[in-house]
């Protein structure tokens, strides 16, 4: 569906795999609205001078998914389960023993000193390397979703906080648009007192419009400083300290207009559910350990022994088995199973959450949906019209200065409406994108995997 009014909202890019691959490029796009920087700031939206274009959606989470350090931090725990499988696959460390003995009295038997140094080390043959090994790497997929899915919670954030930039730097153009209307209403009255008429109160009630205004203005300029620094700290990108997304920069829907393949998607890609998913897994892979692990691993011993006055080399061998006959595990079998359960139930329990999810949001979009289009098709459609007459009515002497302005504090009203109906649209597809992972994140970049 093509937005009314030029709205557009994010989702995400052609995706493949368990969740797709974002390929987009980053720019430094001028703080341009109304093709001139705001306020006068400097516009530095990417590091690299030599980039140059809007803030768009699509620009922001590429430099957010390659730059923020927020997820360089997240990245973090995948590296340290990577280890965790290296020293799983190790062998445990042999260890070396010397021991000695003096003859201090009685006969000499086995020499009046000796000395023996022996090697011992542990032989895990029964497939307990194998075992930890596996309960490693099953670990390590749990820690890569467990990133993934820490960045799509903070992916909805930052898209949140777009979307909350973009309808505040409407909101400043809205009242800017109306100034500038206020002006010709300004001109109307001056035309009117050329002509004769006595327009004193006519000026000093445009003149308290148009104060009016410009405090809202400021409040409107201060929210959305105050939303884009919100998606700066987002992003914690080193040296970015601007981000000036538009609606204009936002992207239009991709996903499907069906909620059944929207459902679909939702339960191939929620990184919630594969975290629970991967978490069963995980205790079973811990609980398989454990019952191997009850299969003693015995210690090999071997070293030479050395005996003076007299003399004599001797080597000497030995094996130990630890009899499993009281520790079997039990506790840690039945808590990484208990632990399985647990994962198991989560991930029933995400389902139904996931449908609900979707269904609300679906639902929400759709209401939202209906209640725009019925307000651009009829509330908006003639506002030209009616100013036009109302303006026409006043220099004809017929309408009041009251008059005019109530036929263009009408029309003002009509559009701060059809702007909060298409922010409230957005918000609905947010959370819509959101409940069935549409953001523009793939697991390769978000973990950092390859």
């Amino acid at each position: 569906m093509t937005r009314a009014s030029g709205m557009k909202r994010p989702l995400s890019l052609a995706i493949s795999g368990f969740y797709g691959v974002l390929a987009v490029t980053f720019a430094q796009p001028a703080r341009a609205e109304d093709g001139r920087a705001e306020d006068g700031r400097a516009a530095s939206f990417a590091p690299r001078a030599t980039d140059a274009g809007p803030a768009t959606e699509d620009r922001v989470f590429d430099l957010w998914l390659k730059h923020g350090r927020e997820l360089a931090s997240l990245r973090a725990k995948i590296g340290a389960a990577q280890f965790d499988v290296a020293t799983a696959a190790l062998w445990p460390n042999p260890s070396l023993t010397v021991s000695g003995s003096y003859l201090l009295s009685g006969p000499n038997l086995n020499g009046a000193g000796s000395i023996g140094p022996q090697l011992t080390v542990p032989v895990p043959v029964f497939g307990q390397i194998g075992m930890r090994k596996n309960e490693a790497i099953a670990n390590l997929r749990v820690a890569e979703v467990d990133v993934l899915s820490e960045v799509w919670d903070q992916a909805g954030d930052v898209e949140d906080a777009m979307l909350e930039r973009a309808f505040s730097a409407s909101e400043t153009q809205e009242i800017e648009q109306n100034l500038r209307e206020l002006s010709r209403i300004a001109r109307v009255v001056s035309a009117r007192a050329a002509a004769g008429a006595n327009s004193a109160y006519d000026t000093l009630r445009i003149s308290t419009a148009e104060a009016t205004f410009r405090a809202a203005l400021a409040t409107a300029q201060t929210g959305r400083d105050r939303a884009e620094v919100k998606l700066v700290s987002l992003m914690a990108v080193p040296g970015l300290q601007s981000a000036p997304v538009t609606r204009e920069g936002l992207l239009g829907f991709r996903g499907p207009e069906s909620e059944a393949e929207l459902q679909s998607i939702a339960r191939q890609r929620r990184p919630d559910l594969e975290l629970a998913r991967r978490g069963v897994v995980a205790a079973r892979a811990s609980a398989a350990r454990y019952r191997r692990e009850v299969a003693p691993i015995p210690s090999l011993s071997v070293g030479p022994y050395f005996t003076r006055g007299p003399s004599s080399v001797s080597l000497q061998a030995s094996i130990s088995v630890p009899l499993p006959a009281f520790d079997r595990n039990q506790g840690l079998i039945g808590r990484a199973l208990a632990e399985a359960g647990g994962q198991r139930a989560l991930a029933d329990a995400i389902e139904q959450r996931i449908f609900i999810e979707v269904h609300g949001a679906w639902q929400a979009r759709e209401r939202a949906r209906e209640a725009l289009d019925a307000f651009q098709k009829g509330g908006l459609k003639a506002t030209d019209e009616l100013l036009a007459r109302a303006e026409v009515s006043y220099q004809a002497g017929t309408f009041a200065i009251l008059d005019l302005l109530d036929a263009y504090r009408a029309v003002w009203d009509a559009r701060v409406q059809a702007l909060e109906l298409e922010k409230a649209f957005a918000q609905a597809e947010a959370e819509l994108e959101h409940a069935a992972v549409l953001l523009p994140i793939s697991p390769a970049r978000s973990t950092g995997s390859r």
